[in-house]
């Protein structure tokens, strides 16, 4: 019997985002405020005012930090490009369960929760190759949660259709809109993804929902369990 090697997942350029484009006010505002004092402090001299500047620049090195350019990760060796699905996100399994889902996949699917504490990578992977055939942000004042969150479906060339829900960390319910961007995500409508490759970043943690259909695949892992985005969903 003849073993036939499996085509490997191809190096993709990950989406690329900087900190100023994703909190340019916060950034600029941390800045100037660190100027001042730091200005202030040059002309007299108060403790004060060096307080102020160093913590503004402790901030601001946190905030480059946080909003750090997403790198991707390569699959591992023998990684078969038309395998199943990945996991799109660092965390942990929160909720695996069924649902019936009708924005994309229109019937019975299994819906995977993973959390995103703040202090994991937060950035989000493609769990396959396909097209951005449905793409809708829901704004907090018109989620069923409160939530700030993005729906992302995929058509793969297969036919089957997946679905994400990126929803933003709680933390965000209190900073204004124009401070900083919630939810950072590359493709658009009709832009085709790659399976491993980096697709968008959540800032400040949250959540990520993937919507497999109901017979895609059979989950034992247990909730809780650590996940590592870019992984196989079976692993």
């Amino acid at each position: 019997m003849s073993m036939e090697t499996p085509e490997l997942v191809e190096d993709v350029q990950p989406f690329k985002v900087s900190a100023l484009e994703q909190s340019g006010g916060l950034v600029m505002a941390l800045a100037t405020l660190g100027t001042l004092a730091l200005w202030r402090w040059q002309t007299t001299r108060r403790r004060a005012w060096f307080a102020v500047a160093a913590l503004t620049s402790l901030t601001l090195a946190g905030l480059f930090w946080l909003y750090r350019a997403p790198q991707g990760r390569r699959g591992p060796a023998g990684l078969a490009s038309d395998a199943g699905p990945l996991w799109p996100v660092d965390g942990r399994l929160a909720a695996s369960e069924r649902c019936h889902e009708t924005q994309f996949l229109g019937g019975p699917a299994q819906r995977l929760v993973i959390a995103v504490p703040a202090w994991m990578p937060q950035v989000v992977w493609a769990p396959g190759d396909g097209v951005v055939a449905y793409r809708r942000y829901e704004p907090a004042n018109r989620s069923a949660d409160g939530a700030d969150s993005l729906w992302l479906g995929l058509t793969l060339s297969s036919g089957e259709r997946w679905l994400m829900r990126w929803v933003a960390s709680a933390w965000w319910r209190p900073v204004p809109w124009f401070v900083a961007r919630r939810i950072v995500c590359g493709p658009d409508l009709g832009d085709r993804v790659h399976r491993g490759e980096v697709i968008g970043h959540l800032p400040l943690g949250g959540r990520v929902e993937l919507y497999l259909p109901a017979d895609a695949l059979a989950l034992t892992i247990p909730l809780g369990r650590r996940i590592w985005g870019g992984r196989p969903v079976s692993a």
